[in-house]
C-alpha cells in the first residue's frame, strides 16, 4: 500500500525528528480515511471511528497507558495513538461504546481527553438517524 511504501521511505533516515513527524502525520492520514466512519457490520452493529485530542500524551509509555485503559472496553476494536498530534483513533460499536464514555475512561485517570470527533454523531448527519 502506499502508506507501507511512504513508511519504509522513511524510515531510511528515522533518527531524524522531521522524518517522525512525516511518518505520524502520514498515519494521521490513513487514519481519516480507513475505515469508514459508517460500516454497519454484517450483523447490524455501526461501527465508526472516534477521534480524540488527549492533553497528557507526551511519549510511547503513555501510548501504552491508553491502550490498555481503551482495549479492555466492550466494544473497541482498534486504537492508534498518535504521541506527536496528541490525537487517538478508535474504532469502536457506537452502539455499545459511545466516545464520551471512551473519554470518561481516559479522564478518569487524569489524560485530559477531549472527543474531536464523534463517530455516531457523523453517523447520524450522514444518514439521519441518530
Amino acid at each position: 500500500s502506499l502508506l507501507d511504501f511512504l513508511s519504509d521511505f522513511f524510515e531510511l533516515d528515522s533518527n531524524r525528528d522531521y522524518v517522525s513527524s512525516a511518518t505520524d502525520t502520514l498515519v494521521d492520514a490513513a487514519a481519516e480515511i480507513s475505515p469508514p466512519t459508517v460500516a454497519p457490520d454484517g450483523d447490524g452493529a455501526r461501527i465508526g471511528r472516534s477521534h480524540f485530542f488527549v492533553e497528557k500524551i507526551c511519549c510511547a509509555s503513555e501510548a501504552r497507558a491508553i491502550n490498555s485503559i481503551v482495549k479492555p472496553l466492550e466494544g473497541v476494536l482498534a486504537i492508534t495513538v498518535n504521541t506527536t498530534s496528541k490525537i487517538v483513533y478508535v474504532d469502536h460499536h457506537v452502539d455499545i461504546l459511545s466516545a464520551a464514555d471512551i473519554a470518561g475512561a481516559l479522564n478518569q485517570e487524569q489524560f485530559g481527553c477531549h472527543v474531536k470527533k464523534d463517530a455516531a454523531q457523523t453517523m447520524a448527519q450522514r444518514t439521519g438517524i441518530p
